[in-house]
């Protein structure tokens, strides 16, 4: 049984996203949110979750978004500032938010609101995630404290002492040839270094943010590693919890559940109970 809306494509054009929805049939004030890491795409960096989650129990009443933003000619500041604008108009105002968007009517009423928004971040996508959060705490807004990570392969601890352009091209044959420039147009690859000054800053100002049990939102309910990791350190980041292992996978597929392995759907669901 499908539970939402067919996926649609919608367009933020002042700040130059590309963002899908599917939205609930049923809403039940609850949003997943997806954010993908370098060099990903708004949905294929998470298919098959597009196909999976509709007819999914513990997806049903959310309506899901896919957020694309440009994540290898930009700075990591920059977007994680753009991302922390979009989940500040999700989720202060969805229905004002959702007309401006979509060309659907997803049906909601006039006080609707979300209180609770699931974040499911890869890679360099959990470290903008974490900054917008961490950005939006400390201007004390309200929104942040509904909202919660579950981070598949993320970058806080830095690459694997390679740039993260070589290692997907790796993974990703056609990005050899374009390793060169990567490396001279996308300053996300030289933050993403280990030791990097924003991944530093940004570590201890979350273990500052989160001493003595205070903003929880800042902390992952859950992180995610592949066995096979070829291009982010699996090292425990803050107060997160102990990383927990997908047995068979590597940086790129981590995230990409199927009918042979559906653990990256089955932790999703773990977290909306």
């Amino acid at each position: 049984m499908q539970n939402h809306l067919p996926i649609e494509r919608i367009s933020d054009d002042e700040n130059g996203l590309t963002i899908y929805a599917l939205y609930a049939w049923k809403p039940e004030g609850k949003a997943i949110v997806f954010i993908h890491g370098y060099s990903g795409d708004a949905v294929q960096s998470w298919s098959a979750f597009e196909q999976l989650l509709p007819s999914s129990q513990a997806c049903k009443g959310h309506d899901i978004y896919f957020y694309g933003y440009d994540s290898r000619f930009s700075d990591i500041i920059a977007e994680a500032s753009g991302f922390r604008d979009f989940l500040a108009k999700l989720l202060d105002e969805p229905k004002r938010y959702m007309a401006s968007l979509s060309s659907l009517n997803p049906g909601r009423w006039d006080n609707f609101t979300y209180d609770h928004a699931l974040i499911v971040a890869h890679s360099l996508g959990a470290v903008m995630a974490r900054q917008a959060l961490l950005d939006a705490t400390r201007d004390q807004r309200k929104w942040p404290q509904r909202c919660e990570l579950l981070l598949f392969a993320p970058a806080h601890k830095g690459t694997k002492g390679v740039d993260i352009g070589i290692g997907l091209a790796d993974s990703i044959p056609f990005l050899k040839y374009l390793t060169p420039v990567l490396r001279y147009t996308s300053t996300a690859i030289d933050d993403l270094k280990e030791d990097s000054p924003i991944l530093l800053q940004l570590e201890q100002e979350t273990l500052n943010a989160t001493a003595a049990g205070a903003n929880p939102h800042l902390k992952a309910r859950k992180v995610l590693i592949a066995q096979h990791e070829k291009i982010v350190n699996n090292l425990r980041f803050a107060n997160d919890p102990a990383p927990e292992k997908i047995p068979g996978t590597s940086h790129t597929n981590i995230c990409k559940p199927n009918s042979a392995r559906l653990e990256p759907l089955h932790f999703l669901e773990q977290c909306l109970q």
